[in-house]
């Protein structure tokens, strides 16, 4: 491997220190920690700059950028992002919000005894600088072989090989959707075996450069020859930008792409969740599972820029990236969605800080076992949903074996393994089915929806109930829901949120302005509003099942016992009826008599509890 030096996330990622800035015309800091301990890599520092700083990696020695390029010898500034985004929409679905600047993030090379840590700290506080940060790695959230996770032996046990599917109630989903070749997964990971038995087939294919002219860009996309994906780790990325070969070396992607989209009903081995979605093969994790925040950066932005809707990522690190949060928003900000790992740490995310997981926009993915409890590795808190990921069978890349001691190997082409890495990969490739069934959802609808679906297992995991988001994925109901929205209005007030809206057992809070939105099954729904001091709003009766969205509009009205003294109505509440309303928000005149008295509050008495109209 030449020029930069590549590595995937490291669970055991330190926080970079945000310790004082030095001053870049003092003496160099002393080092921050002891010599021979990377979690980065040595004489790499990534910045991004600010728009007023973007011309000082060319321009002035006077400038506090160029002072410290000198003071710390940077024999190299290159820009890490080489290409701008396509000016094309990305999709009818893309996200509106502002697509971040990627032009801007430069990676320095200094010499490789340089303290890193303590440099960063110096270009942070450059004028110049948004920010810096050392090239940290990061690694698979494959769980450990510890004994604990594997004492079923040689799977000898009771429950099925694919326990995971059943769990999940695939088999129902498929009478819905198998999924679909136009969704396409992006496996960012060690690579992928694309030649592999199982999977081949379901291979996402530039066809562009498949059938265009070998050693030529034939797309126009800035990577040439990319015909199954690229490789972010192996090759000079600063001649010809790693090399288009994102085959398998590890074992651990293939496992990943295999739980997504392993080829169903080819009566061949085993089966994917969406098995007839695509998988990209994005590679920026060498042989022994680790890459750089860097190389993963480049790997999610051509992931986002070449098609993929959801971007599986089954491996992260202690400790925020500035750069992989830029390349986040990116992807989410061309329509993706994005599924990471938890972690197998067994600790409280949030607490222990575990990045791209700990990113509110990122769907944290914990793991169960074949009973529904968490799995003993598992992270936890800061969860969006748990999936199974305990002793799960998919494909084996050739000639690896990720734990190294052959037990797990089941044959050729076939492996078995445990981790929140396995976990998140069933809700990529749930989410491949949502998308498939509601192909003009987005991202964040599609996400709601999986949540919604989901099933409650507090109950069998008191100890940390609360703590496991949604809880475990049910893909059958997540392809039967529908999505039941609307707004309520208040009469006699403008702040419409606060209201209760019901529909059987399922109730949901208004927003700000009143708007709602309630995930239901298939079945016919009484949904009413409800809010002190208001009258209720009728009662709709909705259908649901028929399509995958019904609109509601519900009226709560001023009245009744609205001083709220235990339900008598009086003077009291009169009072506060008349001082509610103004000319602008309605009239108090309930009976219509033109004065205000204790004839409303009558009509109040006889209206409290019945329906009203909805509002238009």
């Amino acid at each position: 491997m030449k020029g930069l030096v590549i590595a995937i996330v490291i669970l055991s990622i330190l926080l970079v220190s945000t310790g004082p800035a030095y001053s870049a015309l003092a003496g160099p800091p002393a080092p921050s920690q002891p010599p021979g301990h990377h979690d980065f890599v040595p004489g790499e520092l990534i910045i991004k700059l600010k728009p007023q700083g973007l011309g000082t990696c060319q321009e002035s020695d006077l400038s506090s950028l160029a002072a410290l390029n000198k003071k710390y010898a940077v024999t190299a500034m290159e820009r890490v992002f080489r290409r701008p985004p396509p000016t094309e929409a990305r999709s009818a679905s893309a996200s509106a919000e502002a697509t971040p600047d990627l032009s801007r993030i430069y990676r320095l090379h200094l010499p490789q005894d340089a303290d890193v840590l303590a440099i960063a700290q110096e270009y942070q506080a450059s004028p110049d600088v948004e920010y810096a940060e050392p090239n940290y790695i990061v690694h698979t959230a494959l769980a450990p072989d510890d004994p604990y996770y594997w004492s079923q032996g040689s799977w000898g046990q009771s429950y099925q090989d694919m326990w995971g599917l059943h769990k999940i109630e695939a088999g129902a989903a498929w009478d819905i959707t198998t999924g679909s070749s136009e969704v396409v997964i992006a496996v960012v990971d060690t690579g992928v075996d694309y030649n592999h038995e199982d999977l081949a087939a379901n291979m996402w294919v530039n066809i562009a450069e498949r059938d265009g002219i070998a050693g030529e860009d034939d797309d126009d996309n800035g990577y040439i020859d990319d015909i199954y994906g690229w490789d972010f780790f192996n090759g000079d990325d600063v001649i010809i930008a790693h090399d288009n070969d994102p085959a398998d070396d590890h074992g651990h992607g293939t496992h990943v792409a295999g739980i997504i989209a392993a080829v169903g009903n080819n009566g061949t081995g085993i089966v994917g969740v969406s098995w007839n979605s695509r998988i990209m093969a994005v590679k920026f994790l060498g042989v022994d599972g680790q890459g750089t925040c860097e190389d993963g950066a480049e790997a999610m932005v051509y992931a986002a820029d070449n098609g993929a809707k959801i971007i599986n990522l089954s491996w992260g690190g202690e400790g925020p990236s500035q750069i992989l949060g830029d390349a986040l928003d990116y992807a989410r900000s061309r329509g993706c969605l994005i599924i990471a790992a938890a972690g197998n740490d067994d600790h409280e995310l949030g607490t222990y800080k575990f990045f791209p997981a700990e990113d509110p926009d990122v769907a944290a993915v914990a793991a169960t076992d074949w009973d529904d409890e968490k799995a003993s590795f598992s992270n936890y808190e800061h969860i969006a949903v748990c999936a199974p990921g305990v002793d799960i069978l998919s494909l084996r890349a050739a000639n690896t074996d990720m734990y190294g001691n052959g037990t797990h190997i089941i044959d050729e082409h076939y492996y078995r393994a445990s981790g929140t890495s396995m976990a998140a990969p069933f809700v990529s490739g749930l989410a491949a089915l949502v998308w498939q069934q509601y192909p003009d959802w987005d991202a964040q609808r599609v996400l709601s929806c999986i949540k919604a679906s989901a099933e409650d297992i507090d109950e069998v995991n008191p100890d940390y109930a609360g703590q496991l988001g949604s809880g475990r994925i049910n893909a059958h109901r997540a392809l039967s829901l529908s999505l039941l929205q609307g707004r309520v209005q208040l009469q006699g007030r403008d702040d419409h949120s606060g209201v209760i809206v019901s529909a059987a057992e399922y109730s949901t809070v208004t927003d700000d302005q009143g708007h709602f939105s309630l995930w239901l099954p298939p079945g016919s729904y009484e949904v009413t509003a409800s809010h002190p001091g208001y009258l209720k709003a009728s009662k709709l009766d909705f259908p649901i099942g028929a399509a995958p969205t019904a609109d509601a509009g519900l009226a709560v009205l001023l009245g009744g016992d609205v001083a709220e003294d235990y339900g008598v109505i009086d003077l009291r509440d009169l009072a506060h009826l008349a001082a509610r309303f103004n000319t602008a928000q309605g009239d108090p005149d309930i009976n219509g008599d033109g004065v205000v008295d204790i004839y409303d509050l009558v009509m109040v008495g006889l209206n409290y509890g019945k329906t009203k109209s909805p509002w238009p």
